[in-house]
């Protein structure tokens, strides 16, 4: 007796991030669907096997209801992004002519509501998914920091599993983490959001993408042993990367010891800006210099600020922008060597030079008199931001 078995084939892909599996048919059959150009099996352009040709589907023609079986005929987890505009790319260009209408229960997409359309779809109108957890691409130079200092860099990719970064700073020598972050004032919505936590998975800190910042950086302590720093840039592609640099320090910046006779220089003073310099450290220390903290503070009223920047080691001055003008400041430069230890210079002080008003007053009220004469009433600028004295108001009219 001659007996034949008929088994299905199926090629498996597991990934190390998620306990998901995907299936796809080593021989696809009519209906079958898969994801493409993804950087994880749970994400891509959604494709469609029909007529021997794996065909993709239109967003004018394809419901939002439809990703759901799409995920789930795939045996992956709900989707978490939709996507509309070929994010994954347009693929060969050869549409599925369906439109597909679905409840949104369905375990695939066969089951959903299908008619034929022939009106016209630009392939930038193709459909893509992401089902389950968003799988990110790597960071620069890693995700994982360990040194004592270093750099947090990342650049938005064209597609949407590249436009969030992930980094774990620790190092065992220290228990508090400084962080340095750019902000762009050309781009003033495009900054990446960023979000930190401590080891205590606490968030300690948001920023959303279009969050004001007055000043050039910023430059924050954080009393943690590990910190974890995430941005995410949701702008197109052509929106500035993410830079950002961190240093970690045994006992904090407070536990800084004096060195003397180590005092930085200032020069070109101007309304929003100052130059500084300083000597670099070779014996004075036991142990190499790792980085280098300017820290410039200041308050306005009763509210303290600070700004600065972390440096390399063979860095000897820098200019900070973007400061208020007519403010008093106070600046030290610190040093933190191999192991996290932080050495001070002498601080000093200076005064930015005056510059115009950064607001204009307003008219708040006006009265016309029985003499018709006019009595006006406006608002004063603030204090923060008159720059420098007013000496007076002009009115014309």
């Amino acid at each position: 007796m001659l007996l034949l078995l008929y088994f299905k084939v199926y090629l498996s892909v597991v990934w190390l991030n998620s306990q998901a599996i995907t299936l796809v048919r080593a021989n696809p059959a009519e209906g079958d669907v898969r994801l493409v150009d993804g950087d994880a099996p749970n994400q891509g352009r959604i494709e469609i096997y029909s007529n021997d040709t794996w065909k993709t589907f239109c967003s004018h023609y394809f419901n939002w209801q439809a990703f759901e079986p799409v995920c789930r005929q795939l045996s992956l987890p709900s989707p978490t992004e939709q996507y509309r505009s070929a994010e994954f790319g347009a693929g060969n260009g050869s549409f599925y002519y369906q439109q597909i209408d679905c409840d949104g229960h369905e375990t695939s997409l066969d089951q959903c509501r299908q008619e034929p359309w022939n009106g016209h779809c630009g392939e930038e109108n193709t459909v893509g998914v992401v089902c389950g957890d968003m799988v990110f691409a790597a960071c620069a130079e890693g995700g994982n920091k360990t040194d004592i200092s270093g750099q947090l860099v990342f650049t938005r990719g064209a597609r949407p599993h590249e436009i969030e970064c992930e980094w774990s700073i620790h190092n065992s020598n220290g228990d508090h983490v400084i962080l340095n972050f750019e902000r762009y004032r050309e781009h003033h919505c495009g900054t990446p959001e960023l979000k930190v936590w401590n080891d205590l998975n606490e968030e300690i800190y948001q920023r959303h993408n279009c969050e004001h910042m007055d000043y050039d950086a910023i430059l924050w302590q954080i009393p943690s042993s590990t910190v974890t720093v995430r941005v995410r840039n949701e702008e197109d592609a052509n929106s500035p990367p993410f830079n950002g640099s961190y240093v970690v320090v045994d006992g904090g910046l407070q536990s800084a010891s004096l060195i003397g006779g180590w005092t930085p220089t200032i020069s070109n003073i101007t309304y929003n800006s100052f130059h500084v310099e300083w000597q670099q450290l070779t014996n004075q220390i036991n142990y190499s210099v790792q980085a280098y903290v300017v820290i410039v503070n200041w308050t306005v009223g009763e509210e303290e600020r600070m700004t600065g920047r972390i440096l390399p080691s063979n860095a000897s001055s820098v200019t900070i922008r973007r400061l208020p003008s007519f403010v008093d400041y106070e600046f030290v430069v610190i040093t933190v060597d191999d192991l996290g230890t932080p050495y001070n210079s002498s601080s000093a002080s200076f005064r930015t030079l005056e510059g115009v008003p950064s607001a204009a007053p307003w008219i708040r009220d006006y009265v016309i008199e029985p003499s018709s004469d006019v009595r006006i009433f406006w608002e004063q600028v603030s204090e923060e931001d008159r720059n420098g004295i007013i000496l007076g108001y002009t009115i014309s009219y």
